[in-house]
């Protein structure tokens, strides 16, 4: 099953890259105990992905997360 979230960065929160917002979400989801799909492999991580990466600075209200679950 493939899942769409919409998430928004606004404040002091929009300086935060793309790689450490992945990392909050990974941690949010494990911690929630979701249920995600995880890559094959020696290291395997949870298969998420940004519809449109953006660079810290801008505000967004309109971010999509791309997120597949089991």
């Amino acid at each position: 099953m493939k899942l769409r979230m919409r998430f928004g960065k606004k404040g002091i929160v929009k300086f935060i890259g793309n790689l450490d917002i992945m990392r909050y979400f990974q941690k949010a989801f494990r911690r929630a105990n979701v249920d995600i799909t995880y890559s094959k492999g020696y290291h395997p991580h949870p298969c998420l992905s940004f519809a449109s990466p953006r660079g810290g600075g801008p505000e967004s209200r309109r971010d999509y997360l791309d997120m597949e679950g089991n």
